[in-house]
């Protein structure tokens, strides 16, 4: 369009070029790619547990939180029912997260899943915060660092967003609704979540798997060495 009228403009058939101050819209994109279950198994498979890298992975998969929020976890967000809550930074919505609670339908098959995160982040000081290190809380940047390079490390060209992703992913792919994703993620809308629903129903139908989706298994965990 702006190619035409600047033509038009030299042939003096316009005055103007109405293509100016018009922005050439950006496609929309999905932003950070979510871990698949190869990637998630490859990383365990590489960090063991008893390493930073490990505990800072397992706390940002198993909680879905942002790397700004995930810095700020630790025992007093776990309430009396064991559900852990906190209050988004983004979005000032609260997300709760089944920490020493029963799990929920959809997540039965994840128990063993969430005491590896336990086990994981015994190898920390602890404290105020899960991540402190050496006393300080973690940087959002270091977190993001840890993550980041501990996955390049095993051959995974992924981001500590592509976690958040990859949990609520799971909970879409196990068939439930987009409101359990809303109160895991702590969404904002319930647009925001049916994304999640969505892209589950479509692949869930070229797979001849219907409307209703079994309870996702995680990828292969460390669990010996979780149970010592």
């Amino acid at each position: 369009m702006a190619a035409r009228a600047w033509r038009a403009k030299r042939r003096g058939e316009i005055e103007v070029d109405p293509s100016l101050g018009v922005k050439r819209s950006k496609p929309k994109t999905d932003g950070y790619p979510a871990w698949t279950h190869a990637e998630v198994a490859a990383f365990r498979a590489h960090w063991p547990i008893g390493t930073v890298a490990r505990a800072c992975f397992e706390l940002v998969c198993w909680t879905g939180a942002r790397t700004k929020d995930a810095i700020t976890l630790g025992p007093r967000n776990i309430d009396h029912d064991g559900v852990l809550t906190y209050r988004q930074t983004k979005t000032g919505n609260p997300a709760l997260v089944p920490w020493s609670s029963p799990l929920p339908p959809y997540a039965i098959g994840w128990a063993d899943e969430r005491e590896t995160v336990k086990a994981a982040l015994s190898c920390l000081a602890g404290g105020f915060t899960f991540l402190e290190a050496q006393g300080r809380v973690r940087s959002v940047k270091g977190l993001g660092n840890v993550i980041r390079d501990a996955a390049a490390a095993a051959g995974i060209e992924k981001s500590a967003h592509g976690l958040r992703k990859y949990r609520l992913t799971a909970i879409a792919e196990s068939g439930w609704q987009a409101y359990a994703i809303m109160a895991w993620g702590g969404h904002q809308t319930l647009a925001e979540a049916e994304h999640y629903t969505r892209s589950a129903d479509r692949k869930r139908l070229v797979m001849g798997q219907g409307q209703t989706g079994n309870v996702v298994s995680p990828a292969r965990l460390d669990t010996k060495t979780a149970k010592n």
